[in-house]
């Protein structure tokens, strides 16, 4: 099962509160205080308070649905405010964030997100996938072509984190070996069956898998022409965007 993170140790001083200066304690948490000390210019002191609690209580949620694939190497979640993302980019060492929702450069979550993994220097990739259908071969392929090759630890993200993004965190455990049945488990109470999950019923039905083929030479050899025979018209589907986005860097 997709573990909630682990609760990071912060221990804050009520001498601390008033007069402003938190403590954190442990390797961890001491990340945590320098990316503190540098949202504490932008935020009220209530929403580092409220941003203090969420992580205590489990890894920067406020909503975001931040989840444990891998430890120290794959994490999933929903869209994260700017603070947010900064603040769990330094304190999980992300070198690698995936975007599940196209590349929106018109919107404002787009350019905090790309903002912020710019300053840190994290790499920064765009693929256009929808909860409605399977993903288009090409981002399928371009997603395990990073999730092989790109910087460790990775947090992919969609914009709740409940389909799309545990779809993908699907994928992953399937290139790590695990079984379909194993990567399902990726798949929470909310899931609902949603079309994006056909994909793990393509693969087991492939005729690779039948063989014992490994899930990525499935992607590059047989998902194009099954996804082909599934007749879908991208012009009708209710997505965020409707053209793929080539994986990027910012500049």
């Amino acid at each position: 099962m997709p573990r909630k993170c682990p609760p990071i140790a912060i221990d804050v001083a009520r001498s601390s509160i008033h007069s402003g200066q938190d403590r954190v304690t442990s390797g961890a948490c001491a990340a945590f205080n320098r990316a503190c000390r540098s949202v504490r210019g932008n935020v009220q002191p209530i929403l580092l308070l409220v941003l203090i609690t969420a992580l205590s209580s489990g890894c920067a949620r406020l909503g975001a649905n931040l989840q444990e694939v891998d430890p120290g190497a794959y994490y999933r979640s929903g869209q994260m405010n700017r603070a947010v993302l900064n603040v769990t980019l330094e304190v999980y060492s992300i070198k690698t964030v995936v975007n599940l929702r196209g590349e929106s450069p018109e919107d404002l979550w787009y350019r905090g997100e790309t903002s912020v993994c710019a300053k840190q220097g994290v790499d920064h990739y765009d693929l256009d996938w929808t909860m409605r259908r399977p993903p288009e071969p090409e981002s399928l392929q371009a997603f395990v072509t990073i999730v092989s090759d790109a910087a460790q630890p990775m947090l992919v993200h969609c914009q709740g984190g409940v389909h799309r993004a545990a779809v993908a965190a699907a994928c992953y455990r399937l290139m790590q070996g695990d079984s379909i049945d194993e990567a399902r488990q990726e798949f929470g109470i909310l899931f609902n069956d949603a079309p994006i999950g056909q994909l793990l019923e393509l693969y087991e039905d492939s005729q690779l898998y039948a063989q014992g083929g490994a899930f990525e030479q499935w992607v590059f050899d047989e998902y194009p022409a099954q996804y082909a025979a599934l007749g879908l018209d991208a012009s009708k589907d209710d997505r965020e965007t409707i053209d793929l986005a080539a994986t990027k860097k910012p500049e």
